[in-house]
C-alpha cells in the first residue's frame, strides 16, 4: 500500500496542476475574445469595401474596362495560399489547416490544374517542403500581431502571380 504522504503529495499536485490549467485557460480565452473583438471591428470597412468594388463592378460594366482582376480567363494553375503557425502550439490548427490546403492540391490535380503554394508559418512550410510539393514563395518568423508591411508583402507576391499570369485563380 503507498505511503499515505505520497498520497497526499500526488493529490497537492494534481490541485496545482488544475489550478495552472485553468489558469492557462482563462489566458487563453481573453485572447480568443480581443482576437474576436478585432475582427468585429474590421467588419464595417470589409462592409463598405465590398460596396465599392461591387459599384464599380457594375458601372464598368457598361464601359469598356480593360482591367486585368476583373477580366475572366481559363483555369490552368491556382495559387493556393496556406496560413499557418510557426509554432505547434496551436492544438490541431496547423493540422487542420495543411489538411484542406493537401486535399485542395488533390482535388486540382484530379481536375488537371496545376497548382502553387504561398505559404505562411514555418510548420506547413516544413511540411510542405519535406513532400516536394510545389512552393512559389514561403512566409515565416511575423511578428504575432502582424504588421500592414508584413501583409502588403504577402498580397504583393499573390498579385504578382496572377498578373504575370503564373496562376490563373488565388
Amino acid at each position: 500500500m503507498a505511503n499515505l504522504k505520497a498520497i497526499r503529495d500526488r493529490i497537492q499536485s494534481v490541485k496545482n496542476t488544475k489550478k495552472i490549467t485553468e489558469a492557462m485557460r482563462l489566458v487563453a480565452a481573453a485572447r480568443v475574445r480581443r482576437a474576436q473583438e478585432q475582427v468585429t471591428s474590421t467588419r464595417p470597412f470589409a462592409d463598405r469595401l465590398a460596396q465599392v468594388l461591387y459599384g464599380l463592378q457594375t458601372r464598368l460594366r457598361f464601359e469598356d474596362a480593360n482591367l486585368p482582376l476583373l477580366r475572366k480567363r481559363e483555369v490552368k494553375s491556382v495559387g493556393i495560399l496556406v496560413v499557418s503557425g510557426d509554432r505547434g502550439l496551436c492544438g490541431g490548427y496547423n493540422n487542420n489547416v495543411i489538411k484542406r490546403a493537401e486535399n485542395r492540391a488533390k482535388e486540382l490535380k484530379a481536375q488537371g490544374i496545376n497548382y502553387k503554394f504561398v505559404i505562411v508559418g514555418r510548420k506547413a512550410l516544413q511540411y510542405f517542403q519535406r513532400r516536394d510539393y510545389p512552393i512559389d514563395a514561403s512566409y515565416f518568423g511575423l511578428e504575432q500581431i502582424p504588421t500592414s508591411a508584413e501583409a502588403n508583402k504577402i498580397a504583393d507576391e499573390l498579385l504578382s502571380l496572377f498578373l504575370s499570369e503564373s496562376v490563373d485563380r488565388i
